[in-house]
This record gives structure tokens, sequence and C-alpha cells, in this order.
């Protein structure tokens, strides 16, 4: 398997020491799921991390400049992931107030 976790990690911006921080783990297991040991587990909390999935994380369909979601977007939906139950309801009515104050936003949010 073609494990794309460096060339995500490096298109983001993000160095291997924060990734680790992010996850919890040394940079030196960081080393180790760049060269594609890792488990299952550990490729779900990356690809939570970059707001990708697990096919995109396996080098299926996707490229730095052809990705489906923008760099903020990936952000928005990783911090939404990271979130408990009451943070998701605040992002989810925060969304819901934006697109209600501003309406020509709508057709936007249904393309996505």
């Amino acid at each position: 398997m073609n494990i794309q976790i460096k060339q995500m990690r490096k298109a983001r911006g993000i160095t291997q020491k924060e990734l680790a921080a992010r996850l919890d783990a040394s940079v030196r297991q960081v080393g180790y799921w760049e060269k594609g040991r890792l488990t299952l587990e550990d490729a779900y909390r990356i690809a939570d991390v970059f707001g990708c999935t697990l096919d995109e994380l396996a080098g299926r369909q996707w490229h730095p400049k052809a990705s489906a979601a923008t760099d903020p977007e990936r952000k928005v939906l990783a911090c939404y992931r990271s979130c408990n139950a009451q943070g998701r309801a605040e992002m989810e009515s925060f969304a819901e107030y934006q697109m209600a104050r501003h309406p020509l936003n709508q057709g936007a949010s249904e393309a996505v």
C-alpha cells in the first residue's frame, strides 16, 4: 500500500513533531507511520487529523492540488471531529446561523 502520510503532512505544512503532538505519539512513531508501519486504528486517527478518507491516506484518488476540500475546510472538519457532542452541536448551530444570516451562501452548502 502506498501510504501518503508524509506527502499529506508536508502539503499541509505540518511537521512530524506537530503531527505527533496532535496524535499524542512520538516523532519516532510518526516516522514509522510514514514508512507504512501502522495499524488500522492509527490510520483512522491520522485521517481524522488530515480531514481525509482512508482511501486518500492510502494513496487512492488524492493529490495535493486536486483534493476535494481546501485546507481551511479540512481544518474545520478536523476541529469538528475532535469536538465532543456539545462542541459539535455548537459548531452546527453556528453554521446554521451563518447560512440564515447570509442567504446567498445557501447554494454553496448544497454543493458540499
